[in-house]
């Protein structure tokens, strides 16, 4: 469950900029996760509240922003949903799709501190 390494890493990168900008409690961190991120919402979910124990983000909301898969048809020129990495094809004309506009995406967005 590489979600808990993920939720280790939020916290600590969320903590240090708190205490770098003056502290306070967090109330929520917002992430953006990508269809294609490899990264599984519900075990973040899980894993969040345990990786945020005894530090700023106890207590912490964690929202997460999802992003659906899309890529460029060349065919078409225009930008397509995908369906998933196994489908990296147009789903309009059939034409390969290799270059994604976004769906890897796993960044922090927002980060609320009361």
């Amino acid at each position: 469950m590489h979600e808990l390494s993920i939720a280790l890493s939020v916290v600590e990168s969320v903590a240090g900029h708190v205490a770098a900008h003056g502290g306070g409690r967090v109330a929520a961190v917002t992430l953006r996760i990508g269809a294609l991120s490899g990264v599984e919402p519900a075990a973040l979910r899980f894993a969040f509240p345990e990786a945020a124990r005894g530090t700023a983000l106890d207590g912490a909301a964690l929202v997460i922003d999802p992003v659906a898969a899309a890529a460029w048809c060349p065919r078409c020129e225009a930008e397509r949903p995908l369906g998933g990495i196994q489908r990296l094809r147009c789903p309009v004309c059939a034409a390969p799709t290799p270059r994604l506009i976004r769906g890897r995406e796993l960044e922090i967005l927002a980060v609320e501190v009361t």
